[in-house]
């Protein structure tokens, strides 16, 4: 019976052992849905999808590829891919992501975007297999990696690439053709830039050269790559620290970082109305509480201060300013457009006010989207060899004005170019 009583002790004194010392569960770390997903560092950042709807994007959205995101003149964001890699739009930007997905199992990424005005910056954390790759395009050159980091511009007239950490290859392309000149391609080093001038180019396509030159000689300020290069350095940190751990493990670190810096994912349009509601709503109390501290302020000083006789000034006429908006105009309706059509777009500088300049011939136009050309406002639809099989594709046209002041951004609403087909005597869609 004792026997019995101690072996009875034993097994209860070994069950609270095991309860008391047993380690609570991990959470489960979150994951992405394989889509790419948007921080938006400063409002105003829009984006237009597969259905040709353009709308505002929020921190924490997914996309869906292809896209286009587009940030005014004080937008920018930052695209985050499920390795960790990030892909940064610089402001008065457009970017087509024509491709962006990650193999967990096999560690395979897949990502090509086409910047068709502004600045990108990609951090590209490593392109473990060969099937791996990513590749930013301009109408002038290509740029292909395998894990490092380095930013890409471009205008209507011409592209760079500034290296910044490793190497990456830049090839240029032909203007009228589009083709890469891959017998061209240079492997550009770190803190060296290539400056591809459209006009060279088409020139001498067969004899044109890269060239490796100084960033400050291309760039009219260094604060763009200073403005980077310490977010890089946060991740390459995060790397060295999970250094000897494997490439799930790291995924998970930085993925980690990235919730922790835009939260919980939200799918497409999810909760923005009310999240557009409560900004709107904590911005009229702040806007009530600084107004109730001025009146009362008010209130003091008119207690305070003597009674005199102040004679009032009639107002001076008021000196008109910069113009303080951009708006992209077409010669025509953009609702059935199709190929081979020419249409003349108007930039127009709006002034404070009312009054309006054109400003055509001193903006830089381009077009978002496979579904044509424009130069000086006049626009030439055509589809790309990408989509033409699909018959149609949305898009719209920019124009970006440098007034003393500011830089203005305009655009069209988003529309598409139909394929202009003929076919038992019908044209077009």
């Amino acid at each position: 019976m004792k026997k019995l009583l101690f072996l009875v002790v034993l097994v209860v004194i070994g069950i609270g052992f095991f309860v008391f010392n047993k380690k609570p569960a991990l959470a489960p770390a979150p994951t992405f849905k394989e889509k790419p997903r948007v921080e938006v560092i400063t409002s105003g950042v829009s984006v237009v999808g597969s259905d040709g709807i353009s709308r505002n994007v929020l921190s924490g959205d997914e996309i869906s590829v292809p896209a286009t995101l587009t940030t005014d003149s004080t937008g920018k964001a930052s695209i985050y891919l499920p390795d960790g890699s990030v892909a940064r739009l610089d402001s008065s930007s457009s970017l087509i992501v024509d491709e962006a997905s990650y193999d967990s199992k096999s560690g395979t990424l897949r990502v090509s975007l086409v910047l068709t005005l502004g600045r990108v910056w990609s951090k590209i954390i490593d392109l473990a297999t060969p099937e791996s790759r990513w590749k930013v395009e301009t109408s002038y050159a290509i740029a292909t990696v395998r894990g490092t980091a380095f930013g890409m511009g471009t205008d209507a007239k011409s592209s760079w690439v500034v290296g910044s950490s490793h190497v990456v290859g830049v090839a240029p392309k032909d203007p009228k053709t589009k083709k890469v000149l891959s017998e061209k391609e240079i492997a550009l080093d770190e803190n060296k830039a290539v400056y591809i001038d459209s006009a060279e180019l088409s020139k001498k396509v067969n004899t044109f050269e890269l060239k490796k030159v100084e960033p400050a000689l291309i760039l009219n300020s260094s604060d763009w790559i200073e403005d980077n290069k310490p977010k890089d350095k946060e991740i390459d940190l995060l790397i060295e620290k999970n250094k000897g751990q494997s490439q799930e493990i790291l995924r998970e670190q930085l993925i980690q970082k990235v919730f922790e810096k835009i939260g919980p994912i939200r799918e497409e349009g999810e909760l923005r109305e009310e999240v557009q509601e409560e900004r709107v709503s904590e911005q009229k109390t702040d806007e009530s509480v600084e107004v109730k501290k001025e009146v009362e302020a008010v209130k003091v000083q008119e207690v305070l201060r003597p009674k005199v006789e102040v004679k009032i000034a009639p107002p001076a006429k008021a000196i008109i300013e910069g113009p303080t908006s951009l708006e992209v105009v077409p010669s025509q309706d953009l609702s059935r457009v199709l190929e081979g059509a020419q249409i003349l777009f108007k930039a127009i500088a709006k002034f404070r006010d009312g009054t309006t300049k054109d400003v055509t011939d001193q903006a830089v136009w381009n077009v978002l989207g496979p579904i044509g050309t424009i130069k000086a406002g006049a626009f030439r639809a055509a589809l790309s060899d990408q989509v033409s099989e699909y018959g149609e594709a949305p898009g719209a046209v920019t124009a970006v004005f440098l007034s003393p002041e500011k830089e203005l951004l305009g655009k069209t609403p988003v529309f598409k170019v139909y394929a202009n087909v003929v076919d038992d005597g019908v044209v077009g869609p």
